[in-house]
């Protein structure tokens, strides 16, 4: 979150990792832990739900996952 601390407009997408197959990568990042990169296009149908983030005044994120 750090890197779009404050950001208007952000959403928070839930997504159905199985439907990626083999596009969905876990390779480590800069500080070694396992971050997922996707080498394809997100198919809409893997899309599970979609939620507005919004930041409290204290600057940490809100977001309510929708009924699924």
């Amino acid at each position: 979150m750090r890197h779009f601390a404050g950001m208007a407009g952000l959403r928070i997408v839930a997504v159905d990792t199985i439907m990626l197959g083999t596009a969905l990568k876990a390779e480590p990042s800069r500080g070694g832990a396992l971050f997922p990169h996707l080498y394809a296009s997100l198919p809409r149908e893997a899309v599970r739900w979609v939620a507005p983030l919004v930041w409290r005044e204290d600057g940490t994120p809100e977001w309510q996952q929708p009924g699924v």
